[in-house]
């Protein structure tokens, strides 16, 4: 049997105009061998088990208690249990299972509340600086209830508080 790698090489030369003796040349195979796998179908193979089924009660766990939970806290977390991989491979993961929740009203932008704030805006003429007027406005501003999502964000959101 063949190896995935050697299976994709022998139909990649295959659709580039190699012929069959070529390719069995190339990759050290037999002709036989090579004209039954660029005949048959593609075999079919089951992918790999995710690296974080062996946290997976856990993270539905933690999703539960709170489904916006930072992806760094998380991977913290399952490093101390005994996970061995990049933040980035945890990441993928974590969508490729679905693990974490779908929260509509993060999506649509839900959590959000305006509020009108009125001050005074002054408007100069950086030229001379006689020329200042002043406009009273209304100024919009967003405050969002949902959790911060950095670090940076909710430490000058507490020190605002």
């Amino acid at each position: 049997m063949l190896t995935e790698e050697d299976d994709v090489e022998i139909h990649a030369l295959a659709r580039r105009g190699w012929s069959v003796s070529a390719i069995a040349r190339h990759t050290g195979r037999d002709r036989k061998t090579v004209s039954k796998y660029l005949a048959g179908p593609a075999p079919a193979r089951e992918p790999a088990p995710s690296c974080l089924e062996p946290f997976r009660d856990y993270l539905v766990a933690r999703f539960v208690d709170d489904p916006h939970v930072d992806g760094t806290v998380l991977h913290r977390e399952v490093v101390e249990f005994g996970f061995d991989r990049s933040y980035v491979t945890f990441v993928r993961q974590l969508r490729l299972l679905e693990l974490r929740p779908r929260c509509e009203a993060c999506r649509t932008g839900g959590h959000g509340v305006t509020v009108e704030l009125a001050h005074d805006r002054v408007m100069r003429s950086s030229s001379t600086g006689s020329n200042s007027q002043r406009r009273r406005g209304v100024s919009r501003r967003t405050f969002s209830s949902a959790p911060c999502r950095s670090r940076g964000a909710a430490a000058a959101w507490s020190a605002r508080a």
